[in-house]
């Protein structure tokens, strides 16, 4: 079985395993709870087929030989400037949480929030692109909470 498909061609399959086989807890251990798990995403959002990268992913965790050790956020980090975090509403593999997490341990970041579920965000996202061209040139941050609809 193929892992996942990567439309932009920016993971190969082990990228993709690896944090959803190992870096979170497992919401399945079994092809029935798998397949239990696929019907209801599907039921809940038809149009992307139950969240199929996910699917795949998960499903290639089953068996997987060592257990998995989600990970924590670590400890505050000083001396950095604040850091701009780009994140997606709804990556398969990084939850917004993570996002958080990783702004919280450097003070003063800000996440920048993009509506989707891609990765390629800076090429696709006028609005993030703006935003990261500042913060890089300027080191302006958005406003906390921002998001970008586009």
């Amino acid at each position: 079985m193929h892992p996942a498909f990567d439309p932009d061609g920016t993971l190969d399959p082990v990228q993709v395993l690896v944090p959803a086989c190992l870096d979170n807890a497992r919401p399945v251990s079994t092809f029935e709870e798998a397949d239990r798990l696929h019907t209801s995403l599907a039921a809940r959002a038809p149009h992307l087929g139950g969240a199929v990268r996910s699917q795949a992913a998960l499903a290639g965790c089953l068996g997987w030989p060592v257990p998995a050790k989600p990970v924590r956020a670590g400890r505050l980090i000083s001396g950095a400037p604040p850091a701009l975090v780009i994140q997606s509403t709804h990556q398969a593999l990084a939850p917004p949480a993570a996002g958080s997490a990783m702004a919280a341990q450097l003070p003063g970041s800000v996440v920048l929030s993009r509506e989707g579920d891609d990765y390629s965000m800076f090429l696709l996202s006028p609005c993030v692109r703006a935003a990261t061209n500042r913060y890089l040139t300027d080191r302006v941050l958005p406003a906390p909470g921002t998001t970008c609809a586009n």
